[in-house]
Formats: C-alpha cells, structure tokens, sequence
C-alpha cells in the first residue's frame, strides 16, 4: 500500500512537471477615448510637419531673375544723364556759334569744350536708341568745328562702316534660297544696319565736303 502511494505521487509529479506551464493572463489597458482622440490629433500634426520638412528640404533654390537688373538699369540711367549733358552741349555750342558778335565769356552758360562729352557723342552716334535723330542733327552741326586728329578719325570710322554695309547688302542680295522666316530675322537686322549706314554716310559726306 505504501508503495502504491508512492507509485501514485511519482506519477503526479511527473505528469505535473511534463504539462506546460499556465499562460499569466495579461489585462488589457482601457485607454479613454479623449486620450485616443489626443494621439491621433498629436499623430497627424506630426505628420503634417514631417511633410512641410521634406518639402523644404526638396524644395529647388529660387534663382532671382532679375538680379542683373540693378546693374542695367544703372547703366541705362547713365546713358539717360549723359544724352542730357550732349544735347546741353551742342545746343550751347551751336547758339554760340551763331552769336559771333557776343562775348562768350560774360554770357550765362557761355560753351566750353567738353572732351568726355565728345567722346561720348562719337561712341553712339551709330545707336539710335541712345542718340536721337535730333541729336544727331545737332551732332552734325558741332562736326563743321572738328580738326585735326579727331576730324581723321571720325572721317575714317564713318568711312569704314560705308564699305562695311555695301559689302553686307551685296552678301544679302545674293542669298535667294533662304527661307523667309531667316529673310524676316535679316530684315529686322538689315534696319539697324541701314540706319547706322545712312548716318555714316552724312558723317563722311560732311567731313568731306
């Protein structure tokens, strides 16, 4: 008997040590729904932030196009104050020059030569956005006076673009296959190239004559 009670206690001993241990049950957390609703809000602020990141992070460099402008328009506003300054000039050179009988000295804004403004005038004279036809006219006027070097070397500048534009319109009248939409873009070329002809042809007209 006694060792039928003990038969029976191994038995239970190892039927107990062979079964798997019991799972511990684990309560699951009850979470408000007020909290819920926070960390979803928290959630998709988070997001929206994240995104606004990258963008900024992908987002291409702005390049201003106009960063160059300052500059242009500085140098236009000098060309602006320095036509003033040579319409100035040749028209007090010109009325002094039809007052031969007063005394250039005691006259108010009597005419005095200017280099720097000469050698403005003979740099554009050709452009006819910055030396108006008037201006030239007057220009024209103030070339009666020139001597010396400078009469030459206008002559010979004036004298340079009049072959320089009969040699061109000789190459355009001999180009006839060409589309017209090329013939269109020579065109609009061909009517600054003819008026600064037409300009050095007076030049050299006057300083011949």
């Amino acid at each position: 008997m006694f060792f039928q009670n003990q038969t029976n206690d191994l038995t239970m001993t190892t039927a107990a040590a062979a079964a798997p241990p019991k799972k511990k049950k684990t309560k699951r957390r009850r979470i408000s729904k007020h909290v819920a609703e926070a960390a979803r809000k928290k959630a998709v602020i988070g997001g929206g932030e994240n995104e606004k990141v990258a963008a900024k992070t992908t987002e291409q460099p702005h390049v201003d196009a106009t960063a160059t402008t300052p500059a242009k328009t500085e140098a236009a506003r000098e060309n602006e104050r320095s036509s003033t300054q040579a319409i100035a000039y040749l028209k007090v050179y010109i009325e002094s020059k039809k007052d031969k009988t007063s005394d250039s000295n005691d006259k108010t804004g009597a005419w005095k030569f200017n280099k720097n403004t000469q050698t403005w005038l003979i740099k554009h004279m050709y452009d006819a956005e910055i030396v108006s036809k008037a201006t030239f006219s007057l220009l024209l006027e103030y070339f009666h006076g020139l001597e010396g070097k400078t009469k030459s070397r206008v002559l010979q500048q004036a004298s340079e673009r009049v072959i320089e534009y009969k040699e061109h319109e000789k190459k355009l009248q001999e180009k006839q296959g060409d589309n017209s939409d090329r013939q269109a873009e020579e065109n609009d070329e061909e009517k600054t190239r003819r008026k600064e002809y037409k300009r050095a042809r007076q030049i050299v007209q006057l300083l011949q004559g």
